[in-house]
């Protein structure tokens, strides 16, 4: 009889830790659902404002490009762009992240970054462009103005696909015609 009661608690044991390590595990995931679904709603939320201001920071690029506006005219739009960076930068860095997104944080962080270089590429255009006479110097101001334009579409669009992943969805960029 001792050793039927040896073999039960045996088994009550085994089957207490079996519970105790399922619960346990069931909390843990719980609590990374509720992490990755609150990271996936702060970049939602910032992904949005981002390419909004980037959109609108291209759109004034463009004109600039398309000789609908001055140089000096576009750079209060392009400081307010690159002030505004700092400040997606900051809530990039703040929002809370499981590891999977930490490495996604970083992205989001890179692309900022480099539509922070973007825009004063443009800015150096701008000053070239309105402090300068001469063709060389016309000339170089529309070459850096261009190229910041371009590298400026880039981190956008490279700032959507790194959000979209960190929505877990496509993102939902405008198609290009």
């Amino acid at each position: 009889m001792d050793e039927l009661r040896i073999a039960a608690l045996i088994g009550f044991v085994a089957l207490a830790g079996l519970v105790t390590y399922v619960i346990l595990r069931s909390r843990a995931a719980g609590r990374e659902s509720r992490e990755s679904r609150a990271f996936a709603d702060g970049v939602g939320e910032l992904a949005d404002r981002v390419l909004a201001a980037l959109g609108a920071a291209l759109a004034v690029l463009d004109d600039l490009r398309r000789h609908r506006v001055e140089a000096g005219a576009a750079l209060p739009a392009i400081d307010a762009a690159i002030d505004s960076i700092e400040g997606f930068v900051t809530d990039v860095q703040e929002l809370p992240a499981s590891p999977r997104g930490q490495a996604l944080r970083g992205d989001l962080e890179a692309d900022l970054r480099w539509a922070e270089r973007a825009l004063d590429r443009a800015r150096h255009g701008c000053h070239v462009l309105t402090s300068r006479s001469g063709r060389g110097s016309d000339l170089e101001g529309q070459v850096s103005v261009k190229r910041g334009y371009l590298e400026l579409q880039h981190a956008r669009d490279a700032f959507a696909r790194h959000a979209g992943a960190a929505r877990g969805a496509q993102s939902d960029l405008p198609s290009r015609g």
